[in-house]
């Protein structure tokens, strides 16, 4: 719960302002991020994690986009992407450019 006032929180402060960037440390290694227009929540040690983060816009590769579908979820959020095969760990699956709805009318 502490985790979804806390982005409720950023997106107000990314809505009301004209913020370029910031990051914010929390405990035990974890930090949000704000940075050409991409929020990254980091909720671990991120050294064990690539550096080579990808750039906005940067599709995903053929291989995992032939590896994931689109469907209805069949609750209140709707649509969910799923593996349709085994993918790496932290394989690049894609920005998400959309409006985050919390519940189908």
């Amino acid at each position: 719960m502490a985790l979804r006032k806390l982005m409720q929180w950023l997106f107000l402060l990314l809505c009301s302002t004209s913020v370029a960037s910031f990051e914010i440390s929390l405990p035990g290694g974890r930090r949000v991020q704000y940075q050409d227009g991409i929020l990254r929540i980091r909720l671990d040690d991120s050294s064990h994690l690539p550096s080579d983060i990808p750039t906005k816009g940067t599709p995903a590769s053929k291989l995992t986009m032939e590896s994931i579908v689109v469907r209805d979820t069949k609750t209140k959020k709707g649509y969910g992407a799923f593996a349709t095969a085994p993918l790496s760990k932290h394989t690049f699956l894609g920005f998400y450019d959309g409006t985050v709805i919390e519940g189908r009318a």
